[in-house]
């Protein structure tokens, strides 16, 4: 796969998030207190703190939470 394909795929994702609504951050966060917050929750297991993919799921999972609690106190 070339380099140009490659950004045409990423592209073509940010694309699609765009119209579904959705968005992609970065943020800088102390990692050990995020992986034991998220672990404490019960969104990430002690075996996958090293993993990339189940953190962002488990950091997902815990902001769609937060955004749930909070739309039943907006107007």
């Amino acid at each position: 796969m070339t380099v140009r394909s490659l950004n045409a795929q990423r592209v073509a994702r940010h694309r699609e998030r765009q119209r579904e609504g959705l968005a992609t951050f970065t943020f800088v966060s102390d990692e050990v207190s995020v992986k034991f917050l998220l672990e404490e929750l019960g969104l990430l297991r002690p075996d996958q703190h090293d993993d990339v993919v189940a953190i962002g799921i488990a950091l997902n999972g815990m902001i769609e939470i937060i955004l749930k609690e909070k739309e039943k106190n907006w107007p």
